[in-house]
């Protein structure tokens, strides 16, 4: 069965196939390059339909979507002009996230646990209480699920509702923006709440639990994400700090507000997984949303729920949603088997040796080679100081770096971290990036329960590690670590750095500058590295350098 998956006219489009249980997903804005990228997603579903085989959208049986700001005849009207003919339905947004938590991961039984800073508005879904969907402008906080033997159902939904309109994810959200960066920059308010180092400045952020749902003030009316509102919310959460301008520097005070709301939302976020505990009393947990890829669920030592092991999808939030429309469809809609199994994001193109020589023919100023030991070539630059491009294997279609599609350096230079933001991807200099390394060596550089590889732990580093592995680790002494096994792209690199250097990690960022998408095609990851300060390219089997660099010999 071919099942279809779209989210659209929403930020963050995209479209995913499930096919007799075989996924394909890509992101809009990998294809039209444009960041964020809100329309309808045509693009992607003709790339989702050829890596599947598919030659016209007749072949797809059912389409499903997730509605989002009663776009729900609008997107009916797009799929019927294509020539999608089968059964169409749509789902909410969180659904849509549950779905993607739950069908990607390792757990049979499982509760799931999604948040996010938006959802769909009561009224426009079916199962919602009569009380939310009378008022207009209620919508999904946040809801909770029980997942066992494949099948996946409602536990609760928190919907808006007067005087209590804002949830974690849209906290989140209006602490970034009040910081001076957009609503999609949760991962940069992150990173500042490291530098943070009081906990008493801003208490207003606090949320109320009401028996497992924690919410703080707001009106369904006044959307926190909304540009006009924010200084609205900053009278209620924030003193009334005025929204700092892109062009003012960040203050002692940002930093703050930073941690203020980091700490108060990932609280809120773990009371409310301890409820869900205390509800299913399931040892496992599934976590979908946006809020989800940066709260510390999972941290070690001390685990901060009581479930025993926690999964996080890094697609399960924005264009993931795509991803969880066709699960739903194929598994919940459909009925199809659910086999659990470990999830990889890479669910994009590899690209042919042919598709790699015709677009390296497109740039004359680079040189290249294909070495009997590309790993070890690539290990010499690296441990000189150099930082690399990786293109290898199917891309990945999430916003982080998963060995398929990242930017990579020696994490025991501080220096390098200043001039990847600043130099390469051209954004704020204290942001840190994730650190890929060996799976059998994690527990010597952090405290880890078990592996990583998801990136859903942001863990704390053993002594002495700050100091060895600067690039990488926060000034509070935790970093975002990604475990890497054999038979992954970034195995061999990370074995050979190692018996080099004695460190088996390295620094891992995703390939693109701020306010792009990470590259998708060689001629994408080519282009790139040819405008920025990349030393050198590494394209399948292909080392990439630029005519008269210093290293060009290799």
């Amino acid at each position: 069965m071919n099942v279809l998956g779209v989210h659209g006219f929403d930020d963050d489009a995209g479209a995913a196939l499930v096919c007799d249980g075989e996924m394909f997903f890509i992101p809009q804005e990998r294809l039209t390059r444009k960041k964020h990228d809100g329309g309808f997603p045509e693009e992607s579903i003709f790339y989702v339909m050829d890596l599947a085989g598919l030659k016209k959208p007749g072949e797809i049986d059912m389409v499903v979507f997730d509605s989002m700001g009663k776009q729900t005849g609008k997107m009916r009207r797009r799929l019927k002009k294509m020539g999608c003919e089968g059964k169409t339905i749509s789902v909410s947004h969180h659904d849509a996230l549950a779905a993607a938590a739950y069908f990607t991961g390792p757990f049979e039984e499982a509760a799931a646990l999604v948040i996010d800073s938006r959802g769909s508005l009561a009224d426009e879904m079916p199962d919602a209480p009569p009380f939310y969907a009378s008022h207009p402008f209620s919508r999904e906080l946040h809801s909770m699920y029980v997942g066992k033997a494949g099948r996946l159902n409602v536990l609760n939904r928190t919907f808006s509702s007067s005087g209590w309109g804002v949830g974690p994810g849209a906290m989140r959200v209006l602490g970034a923006m009040t910081a001076g960066f957009s609503k999609h920059d949760g991962e940069k308010l992150i990173a500042l709440a490291a530098l943070g180092e009081r906990d008493d400045v801003f208490p207003e952020c606090a949320f109320t639990d009401f028996e497992g749902s924690c919410l703080a003030e707001g009106e369904p009316e006044i959307d926190p994400r909304a540009e006009e509102n924010v200084q609205y919310y900053s009278k209620l959460f924030f003193r009334n700090l005025p929204r700092r301008k892109q062009e003012w520097p960040i203050r002692r005070v940002h930093c703050e507000l930073a941690r203020a709301v980091h700490n108060q939302s990932s609280n809120a976020a773990v009371s409310m997984a301890r409820f869900l505990y205390e509800a299913t009393g399931f040892e496992n947990l599934c976590v979908g949303g946006e809020f989800g890829l940066s709260c510390d669920f999972n941290s070690a030592p001390a685990k901060k729920t009581p479930f025993k092991d926690i999964f996080i999808n890094p697609v399960a939030a924005g264009a993931g949603a795509a991803l969880g429309a066709a699960l739903h469809g194929y598994h919940v809609t459909a009925g199809l088997p659910f086999v659990p199994k470990m999830f990889s994001p890479c669910l994009g193109k590899k690209y042919s040796e042919h598709e790699i020589l015709s677009a390296l023919s497109e740039f004359p100023r680079v040189k290249y080679c294909r070495p009997r030991r590309l790993e070890e070539k690539a290990v010499e630059l690296l441990s000189l100081g150099k930082i690399c491009g990786w293109f290898k294997g199917r891309s990945e279609v999430c916003s982080q770096s998963f060995g398929s599609r990242g930017i990579l350096a020696d994490p025991r230079d501080l220096d390098i971290r200043r001039r990847l933001n600043t130099e390469i991807k051209c954004g704020e200099s204290f942001l840190t990036h994730a650190i890929a390394i060996m799976a059998d060596d994690a527990a010597e550089y952090f405290h880890i329960c078990g592996e990583s590889p998801n990136m859903h732990g942001i863990l704390r580093a053993r002594n002495g590690v700050k100091r060895k592995l600067p690039a990488v680790v926060l000034k509070n002494g935790t970093a975002m670590v990604r475990t890497v096994n054999r038979g992954e792209p970034l195995f061999e690199l990370l074995d050979a750095f190692g018996r080099r250097t004695d460190v088996p990690a390295l620094l891992n960022a995703s390939f693109n500058r701020e306010g792009e998408p990470i590259v998708e095609t060689p001629v994408d990851a080519l282009r790139f590295f040819m405008s920025s300060k990349i030393d050198f390219l590494i394209l399948e089997d292909w080392l990439v350098t630029k005519k008269g660099s210093a290293h060009d010999s290799f």
